[in-house]
C-alpha cells in the first residue's frame, strides 16, 4: 500500500510541475518539452490505470504499457474535442484537460483504496483486463458519438480570414489595415500593399490566434496620378504565391492638392 500511495503522490507532483511549465511564463523554457511531452504520453493514462486496478498489483511493465496506450488515446481524442470547440491544438488547453483527468482519477483511486469502502458498499467486482477494454471502448464510442452527432459539424463550419481597410477621406496617404483570423487555428499571413500593381509595402503577420484581429497603419506616398488603384492583398505564409483575400479601391489626391 505504501508503494501505491507513493505512486499517487509522484503522479500528483509531476502533474503540478508539468502544469507549471506549460501554463506559466516557464512555457518558453527549454525544459518545457522535456517535462511536458513525457507527462502527456504517460501520466494521464497511468492515473486511469491506477484507478481501474486500484486493488491489484500490476507489474511495472504492464502499468507502463497500459498507461502509455490510454494516454495516447486521451491526447488524440482530447485534441479532437478541443479543436471541435474552437480551442485549437494548443498546449495550455491540452494541459488543462489532462490535469482534470488526472486529478479526478487520483481522487477516485484514493477513495476506492481506502479500505475498499466503495467496493464493499456497492459490491463492485474487481476489474479485469477484459472489463477495462470494454470500459475504454465504451468511452471511445461515447466520445465519437458526441463528435459526429453534436460537435462534428465543426468541420462544416465556415472557416475564413478577412481583411478590410479604413480610409481617412481627408488624408488619402494614410490607411488602417485590419486582418481577422477565423480559421479555428493560429495563422501566419503576409499583407502586401500595391499601387497600380506595384508592391510598395510588405508586412508579415506571425502567430495570429483564432478570432484575433491584427491592425496597423500604413503611410502611403502621394498619388502620382488621379484615379490611382490601390490594392491590399492578404497571403497565407504557407502559400505565399496565391492571393488569399484582397481589397482594392480607387485613390484620389488629397482635397488640398492642386
Amino acid at each position: 500500500m505504501t508503494n501505491r500511495r507513493l505512486d499517487q503522490i509522484l503522479i500528483f507532483i509531476y502533474t503540478l510541475i508539468a502544469a507549471g511549465f506549460s501554463l506559466t511564463s516557464l512555457s518558453s523554457s527549454p525544459l518545457t518539452p522535456v517535462i511536458v511531452v513525457p507527462y502527456l504520453f504517460l501520466i494521464p493514462g497511468l492515473s486511469v490505470v491506477n484507478n481501474l486496478f486500484y486493488d491489484q498489483e500490476l507489474p511495472f511493465y504492464e502499468r507502463f504499457t497500459y498507461g502509455m496506450g490510454v494516454s495516447v488515446a486521451i491526447v488524440v481524442l482530447g485534441g479532437l474535442l478541443l479543436h471541435a470547440f474552437g480551442l485549437g491544438f494548443r498546449a495550455p488547453a491540452w494541459m488543462l484537460l489532462t490535469c482534470v483527468i488526472v486529478f479526478i482519477n487520483l481522487f477516485l483511486t484514493n477513495i476506492r483504496r481506502s479500505k475498499n469502502i466503495i467496493r464493499e458498499q456497492y459490491r463492485m467486482p474487481n476489474i479485469s483486463i477484459a472489463q477495462m477494454s470494454i470500459y475504454l471502448l465504451t468511452v471511445v464510442i461515447v466520445i465519437l458519438g458526441l463528435w459526429f452527432s453534436y460537435i462534428g459539424d465543426t468541420y462544416q463550419r465556415v472557416t475564413y480570414s478577412e481583411i478590410w481597410v479604413e480610409i481617412d477621406e481627408d488624408n488619402v496617404n494614410e490607411i488602417v489595415v485590419n486582418v481577422g483570423n477565423h480559421e479555428l487555428q493560429t495563422m501566419d499571413y503576409i499583407v502586401q500593399v500595391r499601387v497600380n500593381r506595384t508592391p510598395i509595402i510588405t508586412q508579415e503577420i506571425n502567430g495570429l490566434g483564432n478570432n484575433e484581429i491584427w491592425e496597423t497603419t500604413f503611410q502611403l506616398p502621394e498619388p502620382s496620378v488621379f484615379g490611382e488603384i490601390l490594392r491590399v492583398d492578404l497571403y497565407r505564409q504557407d502559400n505565399p504565391d496565391e492571393i488569399y483575400r484582397e481589397v482594392h479601391y480607387q485613390r484620389e489626391r488629397n482635397n488640398d492638392d492642386s
